[in-house]
């Protein structure tokens, strides 16, 4: 009898041994681990960062702070089980890129990264990124990059702080110092083992407090951005459903306050109130009023009328990606000087087809990703003996017709000088009926708006394109500053993006003949 009672002692203490090895607590979710392929039935692993105070705080291996709370709460209210996985910031990364976690926060945005991630649409917080410095150093900056060339900054490895930040150390205008965590950035500032650092204001603001530090520390303006953050998650159709139903149970949160009074909760009731204000700039996009887009509707295949309608690949492109964010347009032909005031006053929103120049980033918010690279091309009779080698000098006997406001690359110095003769034109059909009939011996223009017209001009035979190019240039959809719309870029570019990879780009292309371009350079 013992004997049986031992026997059936041992079967159960197993039983209750392979059982509990086959579960785990998933800070304070007990819950049966199962296959990947279903994640309304497996925990969900969220990745946090191990400190980002005050926004996460780790207190004695505990993960605690608003963002924390945010996403603990959403997914509470769905059902969904969880684990909080707290990582350092360069291994969460890789592991949302490998998949080894679902989830993870915070990102700011960068179209890079969705090439291997899929980002929130709802915010859950945002960063005022400043240059911050000792006072005792008395460095000035009023805005002026430029003024910063000679300092070596701090900031942390893979963090990415805005697109205008990333250029500047790209091209050499700033000079940086890495390193591995928000805290030793700080320590290397204080230590005066770096000049400035680039950080988030209420990050160092907390520091400062905990380690009872104040009045050390000058926070320069005007800030290098005000970046939402977001949830991100692993790059799999699997996760669609989670996405879609925390977007939701976020805007539901928002809409309630129960996501405001998190930031309460933690004595941060201003930080709510800037958050709202941020997101509003974004939610206005979709209000009654659309957006204006002006067109140049002579740039064929580009923008051109047809049965009394705008078409073509720019505004299929713009058009696009507006649809797929229900945000309502308005297409506006227009020509292209007064597209260009129209857009430093305001009067328009979004223009089309535009080059990169400095002095219209002054006025125009200009995205990473451009639309259309454009080969700028001498045209001639066939008749006329001219053969072009890239020398400009080649071109000072002749005659030259360009179209106004159009640049036409290492020309432009030259518009005004007596070296050349140039003839100007207000449109690109025009340029060509100069030609045509004699009244300038070259035009230069577009490759592909050139080519069209000669060919509705039936001149195909007696006009033709010379290579090399004059210049070869980019082409970009242009927001104004005036209408504050930085916040509509990071939607632009992440829809853009979407567009390349579904194949819409290639699709629209081909539809009017023209070279695929992926552009890989700009998604690097």
């Amino acid at each position: 009898m013992n004997k049986v009672l031992l026997i059936v002692f041992i079967t159960i203490l197993a039983i209750v041994i392979v059982s509990c090895s086959n579960q785990s607590i998933t800070d304070n979710n007990t819950t049966m681990e199962r296959e990947p392929e279903d994640v309304e039935e497996s925990v969900i692993k969220v990745g946090v960062m191990l400190e980002y105070s005050p926004y996460i705080v780790s207190n004695n291996g505990d993960l605690t702070g608003p963002y924390i709370d945010i996403v603990k709460k959403s997914l509470n209210n769905l059902g969904y089980e969880y684990e909080i996985v707290g990582l350092p910031w360069s291994r969460m990364v890789t592991a949302i890129k490998t998949g080894e976690i679902d989830m993870a926060l915070p990102f700011f945005y960068k179209s890079e990264r969705e090439e291997f991630l899929y980002y929130s649409k709802e915010a859950i917080g945002f960063s005022r990124i400043d240059f911050i410095g000792l006072k005792s150093k008395g460095i000035s900056f009023t805005g002026d990059y430029n003024s910063l060339s000679d300092y070596r900054i701090g900031v942390v490895q893979d963090y990415f702080y805005s697109s205008e930040f990333e250029q500047l150390v790209s091209d050499g205008t700033i000079t940086t110092d890495e390193s591995i965590s928000t805290d030793e950035n700080i320590e290397l500032l204080l230590l005066d083992r770096v000049d400035l650092i680039v950080e988030d204001y209420a990050v160092v603001k907390e520091y400062l407090r905990e380690n009872k530090l104040s009045q050390v520390l000058n926070f320069y303006e005007p800030s290098i951005a005000s970046d939402l953050s977001y949830l991100v998650y692993r790059k799999s159709d699997d996760l669609s459903d989670l996405i879609d139903d925390v977007d939701t149970e976020l805007r539901r949160m928002k809409s309630n306050e129960s996501f405001y009074e998190i930031y309460s909760d933690y004595s941060m009731d201003y930080y709510g109130d800037a958050l709202k204000t941020l997101e509003s700039t974004i939610v206005s996009f979709h209000s009654d009023k659309p957006l204006t887009i002006g067109i140049l509707g002579d740039t064929k295949p580009y923008a051109f009328y047809e049965n009394n309608e705008l078409t073509g690949f720019g505004v299929d492109f713009i058009t696009e990606v507006l649809s797929r964010n229900d945000i309502e347009y308005e297409l506006i032909n227009i020509p292209f000087s007064r597209m260009l005031e129209e857009l430093k006053n305001g009067s328009l929103d979004i223009g089309t087809d535009l080059y990169l120049k400095p002095e219209r980033e002054k006025y125009l918010y200009y995205p990473q990703l451009p639309y259309a690279a454009y080969p700028t091309v001498i045209f001639k009779k066939e008749k006329t003996d001219f053969n072009f080698t890239g020398n400009l000098d080649e071109l000072k006997p002749y005659t030259i017709g360009y179209v106004r406001g159009y640049s036409i690359g290492p020309l432009d110095e030259y518009k005004e000088s007596a070296d050349f003769n140039f003839v100007v034109t207000d449109t690109p059909e025009q340029n060509v009926e100069n030609l045509a009939n004699g009244r300038v011996d070259l035009i230069i223009d577009i490759k592909s708006t050139g080519e069209n017209i000669v060919a509705e001009m039936n001149l195909s035979d007696g006009i033709e394109s010379i290579e090399p190019a004059v210049y070869y240039d980019y082409s970009y959809i242009v927001f104004s500053q005036k209408n504050d719309l930085e916040s509509l870029i990071p939607v632009y570019e992440s829809t853009v993006l979407d567009m390349f990879v579904d194949g819409t780009i290639k699709e629209l292309a081909e539809k009017y003949g023209l070279p695929y371009l992926e552009f890989n350079e700009f998604r690097e």
